[in-house]
């Protein structure tokens, strides 16, 4: 599993290696898992592999929340 950080997806997306992007329940919270050239990844926090969590499902996906 790839940890990636929002300058990494952004690095990615723009090199159009992002296959696709889902939103997925964990816990109490939702997470973005996604599909890379390299594998599958995960969105994570700036610092560490501690996954990026989000509370609401539509925030996941704001763009303004993630400014992709």
């Amino acid at each position: 599993m790839l940890h990636l950080t929002l300058e990494k997806l952004r690095a990615a997306s723009k090199a159009g290696d992002v296959s696709g992007v889902t939103v997925s329940a964990v816990g109490t919270g939702f997470v973005i898992r996604v599909g890379t050239a390299r594998g599958e990844g995960i969105l994570t926090k700036a610092r560490g592999h501690e996954p990026r969590v989000f509370g609401n499902p539509l925030l996941a996906i704001d763009r303004k929340s993630t400014r992709l």
